[in-house]
């Protein structure tokens, strides 16, 4: 406010001293017998054109005073002329930051929301981007915005600088064509009060989330997460795998990353379309289809139940497969192109 306040007063001056100095010229030329300056109307020209720097020459000053107040105009168009180009500079410096900043949103549509960032949300997000899923990602410390760009294109990731507490700046990132939002807070506590805030706009919208503390799973999922899980959990199991049964580790490990390469094996999951060849079939066909055709390896089935899905692990070869469930198989990287084709979809929930 008293910023407003000065600019305005700084503005009431310069606008007073202005008609002074035009005035005066009006004054003192009008009482010349040689001069062109005849009028009030013709000193406010003069003074339009000096200030603007066009410079017609069709009125000048001739008078000693005339003259004078025609100085202080040239020396005013000099400072009108930097105050453009500064304010016309400083105009597109703001633009270039507040779009590199994110204030300007994107049209991100079926994406991943990943909110706040650490190294655990950079590998998240190689996974994703390697997966071919856009990423929008909110940090709270802008010198990440310039390493999270230098790290992943920007056709893939759009980054926002915004407080992560407020849930407002969700619209600059299209929440509402996202499909699942990552929670990435420092700890359980404001995650869990963050998600009981964002389940009263967006009670549809699907949260993945970690938790420090795997016993709080059933309050968590009581107040609207879909999936939680424990990285020390996960660690331990894979801890315990590697001391017992090693290769065993490095194989689950190289499924739970996603295929980067020809011979990078994944799990993976593929929705059946209406029109999809293996809608209708038993799950012994569709798993003898794809071990014949992509040397793929159907392991699991998912489907819908009242309030969300089952999933069904190495099903009965009777089990009817049917439009909107999906498919879970290991393959590799050299296969998906052939699996996208029948599938007639890409892998993933979106």
């Amino acid at each position: 406010m008293p910023s407003k306040r000065c600019n305005i007063r700084f503005t009431v001056l310069a606008l007073g001293c202005y008609f002074a100095v035009v005035l005066l010229l009006f004054l003192t030329e009008s009482s010349s017998d040689s001069a062109n300056i005849n009028s009030f109307s013709d000193a406010l020209w003069y003074s339009v054109v000096t200030l603007t720097t066009v410079g017609y020459g069709d009125y000048y000053p001739v008078t000693p005073l005339g003259r004078i107040a025609g100085l202080f105009l040239i020396l005013g168009s000099l400072g009108v002329l930097s105050l453009l180009i500064g304010t016309l500079t400083e105009n597109i410096i703001t633009l270039r930051e507040s779009r590199r900043m994110g204030y300007g949103g994107t049209k991100f549509s079926q994406h991943v929301i990943i909110v706040g960032w650490d190294r655990f949300a950079e590998k998240v997000t190689a996974q994703l981007v390697t997966a071919h899923n856009k990423v929008c990602i909110i940090t709270e410390h802008k010198e990440n915005v310039e390493l999270i760009y230098e790290q992943f294109p920007k056709e893939w990731v759009f980054v926002l600088f915004a407080d992560l507490h407020n849930q407002e700046v969700l619209d600059k990132v299209n929440i509402a064509g996202a499909k699942v939002l990552f929670p990435n807070l420092k700890d359980d506590a404001r995650n869990l009060v963050y998600v009981i805030n964002l389940r009263k706009k967006h009670p549809t919208l699907q949260i993945v989330m970690t938790l420090d503390n795997y016993d709080l799973q059933q309050t968590f999922e009581n107040a609207g997460v879909n999936y939680t899980i424990s990285k020390s959990d996960v660690s331990s199991k894979m801890l315990a795998s590697y001391i017992f049964e090693p290769d065993v580790a490095r194989f689950n490990e190289d499924l739970l990353a996603s295929a980067s390469g020809q011979d990078d094996f994944d799990v993976q999951q593929y929705r059946i379309l209406p029109k999809c060849c293996f809608a209708g079939k038993s799950f012994g066909d569709v798993f003898q289809s794809l071990r014949d055709e992509c040397n793929a390896i159907a392991i699991g089935l998912s489907k819908k139940q009242e309030g969300g899905r089952v999933l069904h692990k190495l099903p009965s070869n009777g089990m009817l497969v049917e439009p909107d469930d999906f498919v879970v198989l290991i393959t590799s990287g050299k296969v998906v192109t052939d699996l996208e084709r029948l599938f007639g979809t890409s892998e993933g929930v979106f």
